[in-house]
């Protein structure tokens, strides 16, 4: 009796273990996601936890096909993509003499902290912006680049971090010139999930004339 009891114990032991070895693993399922070849994520928005880690040339890899990856590596991904395309539009902006498409970037309220003169509100300049610009482009036209160092997301706020040149190069055909500097910006996310400039400071490398 009791020789049949064990067997039959370790029969259910064996069948019980072979039953999870078979089953697949649900959080495996629900926590992964699997990309598409080519596939551009479109996220929910989900509640805002810190992401700390510094940028790095990591951030730009492209999952291979097949490849798990885990839903906070894809949020995080995701988050650090669209910070990064901000800097793409934003050199666009500036070399297509887009206005509206600069404004855009930004919050109303944001504050833009330029070398050599009073930081200034987005709302204040926003009426004439354009004018400004197309005033500026009848003398020369402008280009810009931007190198992003460093992004570090923390709840809907973001610091990014990095370099900028920017080429004049006059309309009357006069020897150009070439700026380098450095930034500090603040974002923020906004309520649909997008991030929006909010604090911007940058300064030049090159020192002042006397």
């Amino acid at each position: 009796m009791k020789t049949n009891q064990k067997n039959s114990a370790l029969v259910l032991a064996l069948v019980s273990f072979a039953l999870l070895l078979a089953m697949p693993t649900l959080a495996q399922e629900t926590r992964y996601w699997v990309p598409l070849p080519n596939e551009i994520p479109t996220l929910p928005q989900t509640s805002a936890a810190e992401e700390t880690e510094p940028f790095t040339a990591a951030d730009s890899w492209v999952p291979l096909p097949g490849q798990k990856v885990s839903w906070e590596e894809k949020q995080r991904m995701y988050n650090r993509r669209q910070i990064c395309s901000i800097w793409d539009e934003y050199c666009r902006s500036i070399r297509e003499n887009d206005g509206q498409a600069f404004l855009a970037l930004h919050e109303l309220d944001a504050y833009k902290m330029p070398p050599g003169r009073p930081m200034f509100r987005i709302r204040d300049v926003a009426p004439t912006l354009q004018v400004n610009w197309n005033k500026t482009r009848q003398q020369m036209q402008i280009d810009m680049s931007i190198d992003c160092r460093d992004i570090v997301i923390a709840g809907d706020y973001a610091w990014s971090m990095g370099t900028y040149e920017q080429i004049f190069t006059p309309n009357n055909g006069a020897p150009g010139s070439t700026f380098n500097g450095k930034f500090l910006t603040v974002l923020r996310r906004q309520p649909d999930g997008s991030w929006k400039i909010c604090r911007d400071c940058f300064n030049s490398n090159d020192p002042p004339s006397i």
